[in-house]
């Protein structure tokens, strides 16, 4: 996912967002069903945290291009505002 962003491939951080959220599913869903052993349990907390930190990364990187969108964003909203009250 950090390559996907850092390459300012949106459309495949999408994917690649749908694609963990789809693996951390199956995590869960595994986890309820079959306990784990001592090595599982761990290498799927470490799955987790590598998780967490590619999403940590992508976030670092995206924020400020949501801050961007956000005040072009802000005229049009202001606008809407304006026109609903008249």
């Amino acid at each position: 996912m950090l390559a996907a962003v850092h390459a300012d491939d949106w459309d495949e951080l999408v994917r690649l967002e749908d694609h963990c959220r789809k693996q951390i599913e199956q995590l869960k869903q595994v986890a309820r069903t079959q306990p784990l052993g001592e090595a599982e349990q761990r290498r799927r907390i470490e799955l987790l945290r590598a998780m967490l930190a590619n999403d940590a990364g992508v976030r670092k990187r995206a924020e400020p291009w949501l801050q961007q969108l956000e005040r072009m964003l802000e005229p049009a909203r202001a606008d809407g505002l304006t026109a609903r009250r008249a």
